[in-house]
């Protein structure tokens, strides 16, 4: 008991106090802060959907370059084989 007085009297548990209360605002702080941080794990998962959209249209587009390529290829080999064709008529 006597030592508890002591502490309580002093300076020491003036300090104690102070330390505890400091600690409780700087829990709070905290709390506060990480209720603005997005979880981890909603972020990995709109980042993948996002990628995977845009992947998705960069696709369509190649795939859309690429029939049209083929299309006037095609083009280009029917108008040449037709013109061989009258070459040999001719």
């Amino acid at each position: 008991m006597e030592t508890k007085d002591k502490i309580e009297n002093g300076d020491e548990y003036r300090n104690i106090e102070e330390e505890v209360e400091k600690l409780k605002l700087d829990i709070n702080k905290f709390n506060e802060d990480r209720v603005y941080i997005p979880d981890p794990n909603i972020v990995l998962q709109k980042s993948c959907f996002l990628l995977a959209k845009k992947l998705r249209d960069s696709t369509k587009k190649q795939l859309s370059r690429f029939l049209d390529k083929f299309e006037e290829d095609i083009k280009t080999f029917e108008s040449e084989e037709n013109l061989q064709s009258e070459n040999v008529l001719l």
